[in-house]
């Protein structure tokens, strides 16, 4: 297995690559795993007169990391065609998107819905993150609606470098839909005071 970057060009020599398209979750590409699809390949006898299909159980190994449009590559597996011999078999990983996380790069994003109470108050939140691990997180402060929080670290591990990106928090603070008189009162003269000079 052959990794190369979306980028890359493909070696002119030889017959046309075999192009898959390999779907991977978030959390395929965030803990690394390996898939197993199966594959046909045409296999064409050298005259031209003869043709049958062959089914392939490849392993691709997706390394940590890995984006979409990254091509994995093995050689000489791929449809067999007069004259040409085996082509190369490339994959290439389309990402599918995750229910709750944004991924930018080697960046992580995140939208955290609040209550305007907890945008007001003490905020704790409790997130799963793609690890499966629990990330606890204090906002003691005033949060403002589509305001951010970066936690360093803790977004996607790169392929380049040991460095790994940040998780970045939206906060989308969610209003109440009714407030009754006593409710808005209570409120006013609690907020009027912040404003005074």
């Amino acid at each position: 297995q052959e990794e190369t970057k979306k980028s890359a060009t493909l070696a002119s020599a030889g017959p046309p690559p075999q192009m898959i398209n390999l779907n991977c979750t978030l959390n395929d590409l965030f803990n690394g795993c390996i898939k197993r699809p199966s594959v046909e390949r045409l296999i064409v006898s050298n005259d031209g007169l003869e043709q049958k299909t062959e089914t392939l159980n490849v392993d691709v190994l997706i390394k940590p990391g890995y984006q979409s449009g990254t091509s994995i590559t093995f050689n000489k597996m791929g449809d067999v065609l007069p004259g040409l011999g085996p082509s190369n078999l490339t994959f290439i990983i389309n990402e599918v998107p995750h229910e709750l996380y944004q991924r930018v790069g080697d960046d992580l994003l995140y939208t955290a819905n609040i209550t305007l109470a907890q945008s007001l108050g003490r905020c704790e939140l409790s997130i799963v993150h793609l690890d499966g691990r629990s990330l606890n997180i204090d906002c003691n402060k005033v949060i403002e609606p589509n305001s951010k929080m970066v936690i360093k670290g803790e977004g996607f591990p790169s392929t380049e470098n040991k460095k790994r990106g940040d998780l970045i928090l939206n906060f989308n603070v969610i209003f109440p839909k009714h407030l009754t008189a006593e409710e808005q009162n209570s409120l006013g003269s609690i907020l009027s005071k912040k404003f005074k000079k």
